[in-house]
C-alpha cells in the first residue's frame, strides 16, 4: 500500500504542516506503509493506494477536491471541520473544537468570566472557520457569557492591524481566545503592562518559542492521533472499497497554567535544521510572524547537539569553548551554527543570538 500526501503549497513550511507530516510519517512507518509527498493530484499506482490532503484555506481545498472528483479519487482531508460546506466527496479527520470550547465555557463560569473575545480569526482559514462557529454557538449553548460577531477580531493578513483594533476596545473584555499561538505571542507583546493579567487562551500548535507566557492556556491537536486516524481511514477503505465517506474527530489536548498537559514537539527524524526558506503563509503579512515561524521550525529540527550549542551560544561562550564542550571540531561546530543561523535568515552570530533571546526560544 502506498499513500500520497498533498499539502497546500503556501502553507507547507508552517509548523502545523511540518508536524502533521511527521506524525503521518511515524504512523506510516509503524504500519510499513510507503508515504510519498506529491505536488498535484494524480491517479494512484494501485487501486488501494490512498491520498491525504493537508489544506489551510477553502479555495485551495475546493480546487483540489474538484481534481480528485474528476479522477474518481476519495481523499482523506486533515483538519477539515466543516465538511458540509464543501459539496464534494471526501473522508476527513478533525479536532473536537466544540468540546474544547465547552471546556472553556465551564471554566469561565467558575471564574466569573462573562465577556471573552475571539482574536485573529481568519474567515478564509478552514480551522479558524470552526473556531468562529463554535465561539458563537457556545454562547447560545451555555448562556454564562455573551459573544457576538462584534466580539470577533478578524485577521485580514496583518496582526498589527488586528491588535490595534482589539486594543482600542480592550476594556470590554475579561478573556481573550487567540486563533493560534503566533497570534497569542504577538498580542501579549502588544498588551499594556497593566493588562497582561487578562486570561489568554491559544488554539493551535504547541510551540517551543515563548513557552513562558504567564497564565497562557493552550488548546492543541494531537498530531500523533491525527496521523494514526488518517492511516486507519486509508486502511479501512483499502480493505473495503464499498466504504464511502468516513469522518473521525480527535480530542484536543489542553494545557493550562497549572500544567495539566505538557506537549513538546520532537525533532525531525534526520535531526537537521531546515534549509533557509521564506515563509509564504498567506494568512499573515507580518514580518514578526515570519520570523517566529523560522525560529520555531529551526528549533524543532534541532538534534540534542544543536540544542546544546544553542544553550552555549546564549551563554556567550566562544566557538573554541563550545566545540570542546560539545566534542566537535571547530569546522563541524561552525557548520552547524551556520545552518541554524541561515534557517533563521540571520547574517551574524550576534543577530542569531539576539533573535533567540527575543522569543525566549531556548533556555
Amino acid at each position: 500500500m502506498k499513500l500520497y500526501v498533498l499539502s497546500e503549497p503556501d502553507y507547507r513550511d508552517s509548523p502545523y504542516c511540518i508536524q502533521t507530516l511527521q506524525s503521518l510519517g511515524d504512523a506510516a512507518r509503524q504500519k510499513r506503509i510507503q508515504l510519498v509527498e506529491v505536488d498535484r493530484v494524480t491517479l494512484p499506482d494501485e487501486p488501494g493506494d490512498g491520498l491525504i490532503l493537508i489544506p489551510a484555506g477553502f479555495r485551495w481545498l475546493e480546487g483540489v477536491l474538484d481534481d480528485c472528483g474528476a479522477l474518481g479519487i476519495m481523499p482523506v482531508v486533515l483538519n477539515c471541520h466543516t465538511p458540509a460546506r464543501l459539496d464534494r466527496a471526501f473522508c476527513y479527520v478533525n479536532s473536537d473544537v466544540r468540546e474544547a470550547m465547552d471546556y472553556l465555557a465551564a471554566g469561565w463560569a467558575a471564574q466569573g468570566i462573562t465577556r471573552p473575545a475571539l482574536y485573529a480569526a481568519n474567515a478564509n482559514s478552514i480551522s479558524d472557520a470552526v473556531k468562529i462557529e463554535q465561539f458563537l454557538a457556545a454562547a447560545r449553548r451555555h448562556g454564562s457569557f455573551t459573544a457576538g460577531e462584534a466580539d470577533i477580531y478578524y485577521n485580514h493578513g496583518s496582526l498589527q492591524d488586528c491588535a490595534a483594533a482589539f486594543l482600542a476596545e480592550l476594556d470590554r473584555y475579561d478573556c481573550v481566545i487567540c486563533a493560534n499561538k503566533f497570534a497569542a505571542i504577538h498580542l501579549w507583546k502588544a498588551l499594556p503592562e497593566a493588562a497582561r493579567s487578562i486570561p489568554l487562551i491559544s488554539y493551535g500548535s504547541s510551540l517551543r518559542i515563548e513557552q513562558d507566557l504567564p497564565g497562557l492556556c493552550s488548546i492543541s491537536m494531537s498530531y500523533e492521533d491525527f496521523g494514526r486516524a488518517a492511516i486507519s481511514i486509508c486502511e479501512l477503505r483499502r480493505r473495503d472499497p464499498a466504504v464511502q465517506a468516513v469522518g473521525i474527530t480527535v480530542r484536543c489536548r489542553i494545557k493550562t497554567g497549572q500544567g495539566d498537559f505538557v506537549y513538546i514537539p520532537q525533532p525531525s527524524p534526520d535531526g537537521r535544521a531546515p534549509a533557509p526558506q521564506a515563509s509564504r503563509d498567506r494568512f499573515y503579512r507580518d514580518a514578526d510572524v515570519h520570523t517566529m515561524v523560522l525560529v520555531e521550525n529551526m528549533i524543532n529540527a534541532c538534534d540534542s547537539v544543536d540544542l546544546s550549542i544553542l544553550t552555549h551560544l546564549l551563554a556567550d561562550l566562544s566557538y573554541a569553548e563550545i566545540a570542546q564542550r560539545c566534542y566537535l571540531s571547530h569546522s563541524a561546530l561552525k557548520y552547524r551554527v551556520q545552518k541554524m543561523r541561515a534557517a533563521c535568515e540571520c547574517r551574524t552570530r550576534e543577530e542569531f543570538v539576539d533573535l533567540l533571546r527575543r522569543y525566549h526560544a531556548w533556555a
